[in-house]
């Protein structure tokens, strides 16, 4: 098909489309753009043009036959005609869009009030459409910019030109994720194996010493049977080597002989063991190698790779095919290569002794090669189906596990052990298909070898008998056809075992070679003075790239401002949450921070800088205070307890049996979802980010629990640009400004009084959450009707009658409140004040001390003996508490410092008075006393000896010996019962729940640390 330039524009077009846009009087206009889709709007595959000029939309058909008014036109290769067969103009389009079907989708125009199918395409096209719907909405907002600059875009989409597709292989046309991804179609087995010598590199000492190893225990191997020979053919028949009888001491030469075979023995021992320890050495090495830079890439990918991957999978990748490098040392060393150097050398010590004979021992090799590429080429492929299944099942054990609340509450246990057994089902039917495949392959191998053995017993007994050949010949040549045999059976399974190798390490390689999605700049922007301005510039992006999330969103947040972003859900607001964090880059526009594009910014950097309180608190399994450090591993025990003391954390932590050295379960098990979530601010707090994004971080817990972490989050976001997404909208109540999402735009933004004003979508929400929250059926964050009713009450009082505020209130219904009110209305009801029917609009939060920690010092407190034997805490002699208790909060690494004073409310809760740093510092008066608390609320027993342990029917039973006295304690033989205790110690827990303690285990005598250690090992 010819193509013609139109002179007025820089759009190439078939030829043949000119005469028809110039019979509809369109050539003539300005052509913005050009492009071609595969199938019809009914489905039959056509070849149609979306054709975008200054004036109007079109879409025309090229056609191989004339039909109705076609306008003809020449091609390169007989007749087509181009068919105009629907147009628009500019001026009646009001919007552009893409819908994405089943197989296909559909660029839409809004015409009037009615979406119109305009072009459809199939998958194949989808990226280009998707792009070109945008480009045409940003065409259509802004006209002017596209009247003198021209888009110019090839229609084919293999040109030279740019192109809106999707990145594909230069070799294959496989469609890509990116432009750096590797082919995985194309990865053949030669790379692999390069790529396997290239993580070899590092190991090339060890490895050459192995082949000088190999090579030397091969040599050795060759010598007994030459020496074996001798004895017959000499020592044993009793002549010399020129056949005269008695001229030599054979009982000497005998004894000679035998001690030759023993040295050759011994020295094969050695090499072989020398040689296991250095392939065990390097094997293991490699294996952690590649399984760190497993890891290392996994963390370096990017959230979306995770999106679309499933974690068993992952998980089997890193436990199980880099298992496979494991071997593969000794598989050279002992196996392949081995095998190659016996192959020479006996093959030449074959036909050293008889030429002839040798010939006959290569019978079978015709038959070993073609039962070995008939087993590559049915075997290869099932060992995919064997991994997969692999996978398949860690999957669904892992989700299993992971949602074991779920499948328990739903009582559902029986059908995902249905599902577990089916997988665990296809892993073994698909063993044992390899299993059997290999059992035949090795019984057949046996058979062909066999047969060459029986051969050479025909052939050389009858050179024997014929005498031209001597016994201790056919017996050597024997010990040596045995030795070259059993190579080439090594070698056959070689083959097995390198089939499971290529297909463990490809799926390794795959995810080594995973292209970055997140890309590190080469030259990162030093991000120094950092303000904290943030701005969105026509950001567009979308989890699957043919359908956006954020369409062409723009704005700035100052430095130091709070806004606050609402919306539906699915608007996008916790998709920005994710690009502000780099966890995807922007498909179109940019986002700066200080006028620093992100993609400028190293990762490192900009999480440095940028911390996240999520919705869904994530703990990790290990202690509390390994939770609240994570993000700055190096904070000191102050830092971290006024960060959870400002968080509103600090209490409920002092609560637990073992402070901030409470190990907490899965996720977090062992705390509730507001106890998490307020942990996840101390976190943030601690880490001290300059800019703070919070994603709905009061969405999932009740009301007290919201008011205390409302308190903690004023104190996190002062001096800091803060983004807060919220459902509840009394949590923007100190916000200086408000985005409205919806449907992937901002419609709205503005002061909350502004957004009210406007009666928009954000007013909407406001009516929508007080008029829900007045109803104790609907809302649950409302604790009592008594409360409820109070609330309304205090409402009356002041003129305001919620009762009468509806959803479908018109703008102007008497019963609007006030600017002022309206987010009082939602606060009011959803967290009630027990002491006041009034509360402040908005308290200024910097007007607002965070809380901190008391710390107590010793000149002017004292502790006195009260009634009851009560401790009382007197301060600067006023009585303080009439009664108080300690609670060590890191009781194994300072069991004698930051000790919590705590009292008790007349409620019975629990509140702290003050914290002590170094008990040491304090006069022996008030640490007697505080040392008596401390014996009176612990009691563990700390373990001095083990004289005996048994383990029986998974219990443990141990004589030891403690700070209190000899003791036997029994307990189940778990890790849980076993936990971490101190850098190096251990809390044991028996039956009856008593604590038994072993501060340090290298510190116990030798032998009973080797009785402990026998069974307590975690």
């Amino acid at each position: 098909m010819t193509q013609t330039q139109n002179t007025t524009n820089a759009v190439l077009v078939p030829g043949v489309l000119i005469g028809c846009l110039d019979e509809a009087g369109l050539v003539h206009r300005n052509l913005w753009l050009a492009n071609f889709t595969d199938v019809s709007l009914r489905g039959s595959r056509s070849e149609q043009w979306l054709v975008v000029s200054s004036k109007e939309v079109s879409v025309l058909s090229i056609e191989p036959e004339s039909e109705g008014t076609a306008l003809k036109g020449t091609a390169e290769k007989g007749t087509t005609c181009a068919v105009l067969l629907r147009s628009v103009p500019w001026t009646d389009i009001k919007s552009v869009r893409t819908q994405s079907g089943v197989g296909s989708g559909t660029l839409q125009v809004r015409v009037g009030d009615d979406w119109i199918d305009w072009v459809r395409f199939s998958n194949a096209y989808a990226t280009r459409f998707h792009k070109i719907s945008r480009l045409m909405e940003k065409m259509r907002e802004f006209p002017e910019t596209w009247s003198e600059d021209i888009y110019a875009e090839s229609h084919d989409p293999h040109s030279s030109g740019q192109s809106f597709d999707a990145p594909e292989c230069p070799k294959c046309a496989l469609y890509l994720s990116s432009k750096e991804e590797s082919c995985p179609r194309c990865m053949q087995k030669g790379q692999i194996l390069r790529r396997v010598h290239q993580l070899l590199h590092p190991y090339r000492r060890g490895a050459i010493l192995l082949c000088i190893l190999t090579i030397a225990g091969v040599i050795a191997e060759l010598i007994p049977p030459k020496l074996q020979q001798y004895m017959i053919d000499h020592v044993l028949t009793g002549k010399d080597e020129s056949g005269d009888p008695r001229q030599v001491d054979f009982k000497t030469a005998l004894l000679l002989i035998v001690l030759a075979l023993a040295a050759s023995r011994v020295l094969l021992s050695f090499v072989a063991v020398f040689k296991g320890k250095l392939a065990t050495l390097i094997g293991t090495g490699l294996t952690r190698t590649l399984r760190a830079e497993m890891v290392r890439k996994l963390q370096s990918l990017a959230v979306v790779y995770y999106d679309r991957h499933q974690v068993g999978s992952m998980l089997g990748r890193v436990a199980h095919d880099s298992e496979a490098m494991h071997g593969l040392m000794y598989q050279i060393t002992g196996g392949f290569l081995l095998q190659i150097a016996q192959l020479i050398g006996v093959g030449a010590m074959l036909v050293w002794i008889n030429p002839k004979l040798a010939l006959f021992t290569l019978i079978p090799v015709p038959l070993v090669i073609l039962g070995t590429s008939i087993f590559w080429r049915k075997v290869y492929p099932r060992y995919y189906r064997l991994w997969d299944a692999s996978s398949k099942q860690i999957t669904v054990l892992s989700g299993m596990l992971t949602g074991i609340r779920v499948v328990k509450a739903f009582s559902q246990e029986d059908r995902e052990y249905e599902r577990f057994s089916k997988t665990s089902e296809q892993l073994r039917d698909w063993r044992l298909w390899v299993e059997n495949a290999n059992a035949w392959y090795s019984a057949a191998m046996s058979i062909v070898f066999s047969l060459g053995g029986l051969i050479v017993w025909y052939v050389g007994g009858r050179d024997v008998i014929g005498n031209s050949m001597s016994l201790g010949e056919l017996i050597a040549f024997l010990a040596y056809l045995g030795m070259f045999y059993a190579p080439l059976s090594a070698l056959s399974n070689f083959t097995s075992w390198l089939t499971s190798f290529l297909t463990g390490s490809k799926r390794v390689l795959e995810l080594l070679d995973t292209p970055l999605t997140v890309l590190e700049p080469s030259r990162p922007v030093a991000w120094e003075n950092v303000q904290g301005e943030i701005r969105f510039e026509e950001v567009t992006f979308g989890y699957d790239r043919n359908q956006p999330v954020l369409k062409n969103i723009s704005f700035d947040v100052k430095a130091g401002e709070m806004v606050g972003i609402v919306g539906r859900s699915g608007s996008g607001k916790s998709t920005m949450v994710n690009l502000l964090g780099r966890f995807y880059d922007v498909q179109e526009g940019r986002i700066l921070v200080d006028g620093i594009d992100l993609r400028d910014v190293s990762s490192q950097q900009l999480r440095e800088r940028l911390g996240i309180v999520f919705q869904e608190s994530y703990m990790f399994r290990g202690t509390i205070w390994r939770n609240l450090s994570f993000g700055r591993p190096t904070a000191s025990l102050e830092q971290g307890l006024e960060a959870a003391k400002a968080a509103g954390a600090h209490d409920f932590i002092c609560r637990q049996q073992l402070g901030y050295e409470t190990l907490l379960g899965e996720n977090g098990s062992g705390l509730s979802g507001g106890e998490k979530q307020r942990l996840s601010i101390a976190r943030t707090l601690l880490y001290d980010p300059k800019i703070l994004v919070l994603d709905e971080a009061t969405s999932n817990i009740d009301a007290e629990a919201e008011k205390s972490i409302q308190e903690a989050l004023k104190v996190l976001i002062r001096g800091r640009t803060t983004l807060a997404i919220a459902h509840r909208l009394s949590t923007l109540r100190n916000a200086d400004r408000i985005l409205v999402f919806d449907q992937g735009r901002l419609i709205e933004q503005g002061s909350h009084a502004e957004l009210l004003a406007l009666d928009g979508t954000y007013a909407r929400l406001v009516r929508i959450q007080t008029s829900v929250s007045k109803n104790p059926d609907v809302d649950k964050l409302i604790h009592t009707a008594a409360e409820l009713e109070k609330t309304q009450k205090a409402a009356a009082a002041s003129g305001s009658d919620r009762s009468s505020v509806s959803v479908l209130d018109p703008p102007n219904a008497k019963s609007r409140k006030s600017d002022s009110e309206t987010l009082d209305a939602i606060d009011d009801v959803e967290n009630p004040d027990e002491n006041s029917d009034e509360k402040p609009m908005d308290s200024d939060p910097e007007s607002t001390p965070a809380p901190a920690i008391v710390w107590l010092e010793d000149s002017q407190c004292e502790l006195r003996r009260g009634t009851h034997d009560r401790i009382e805490l007197w301060v600067d002699g006023k009585l303080h508490a009439a009664s108080v208790f300690i609670v060590k909060t890191f009781p194994s690494k300072y069991p004698a410092g930051y000790l919590s004073v705590r009292s008790w409310k007349e409620n019975g809760e629990e509140y702290e008075c003050g914290m002590i740093r170094e008990l040491a510092q304090w006069r022996s008066s008030n640490r007697t006393l505080i040392e008596e608390m401390i014996e009176r609320r612990y009691l563990m027993r700390r373990i001095l000896r083990v004289r005996k342990n048994q383990l029986e029917s998974g219990y443990l039973t141990m004589d030891v010996e403690t700070d209190r006295g000899p003791c036997i304690l029994t307990m189940r033989w778990t890790q849980s019962q076993a936990l971490e205790y101190s850098e190096n110690g251990k809390l044991l827990i028996d039956t009856c729940e008593n604590r038994y303690v072993v501060e340090d285990v290298d510190a116990l005598p030798a032998e009973d640390r080797e009785r402990f250690l026998q069974f307590i090992y975690w």
